[in-house]
């Protein structure tokens, strides 16, 4: 769907325009038609950069001479302040949940505790569990798609990792 959008917003707005004739210039002047838009700033650099892919293919095809998105500097990212949890709130929380719910116990601990995204936790296998070094390996990604559980590698490649836990949470 979102790749949909992005080839929309590219059409309406270069519908008539003469792909040889595209400068520099009416790349900037989109870009800000996009900000009108109020897109955010990720969704117009992704819609940029697929642009570029388009000029970089006629490029390479020799259908034109430059590339007018090569010099378009990326919009920047807002990156919103995380929030997470005071270990008193944790506590609070984790008071609510029944004491015979211990997998959903176990869940949110484990998140707690390591910071891990909620499919790399799903993932999860007794293998991934060193008993000697208490300590766990990360290294996929489970999500659910089309009604198929599908376990994939984690979301980049610095979410493989290896994450020390204490007695505590190792004995859950």
């Amino acid at each position: 769907m979102q790749q949909y959008t992005i080839n929309k917003h590219i059409r309406e707005y270069f519908k008539n325009a003469d792909l040889q004739k595209i400068s520099h210039t009416h790349i900037i002047d989109f870009r800000n038609h996009l900000l009108d838009k109020k897109l955010s700033n990720k969704s117009i650099n992704n819609i940029i950069s697929t642009l570029n892919k388009i000029f970089e293919t006629a490029q390479n095809e020799e259908f034109i001479q430059n590339n007018p998105c090569s010099k378009i500097k990326k919009l920047p990212l807002d990156r919103k302040k995380m929030k997470f949890w005071r270990p008193e709130e944790f506590k609070k929380f984790i008071n609510l949940i029944p004491d015979d719910q211990v997998i959903f116990k176990t869940f949110y601990a484990l998140a707690f505790f390591t910071g891990m995204r909620c499919g790399e936790m799903l993932a999860l296998q007794w293998k991934d569990i060193d008993r000697i070094l208490m300590e766990i390996d990360v290294r996929k990604s489970a999500t659910y798609l089309n009604k198929d559980f599908i376990v994939t590698l984690p979301k980049t490649k610095n979410s493989i990792r290896r994450i020390s836990i204490n007695r505590k949470l190792f004995s859950l």
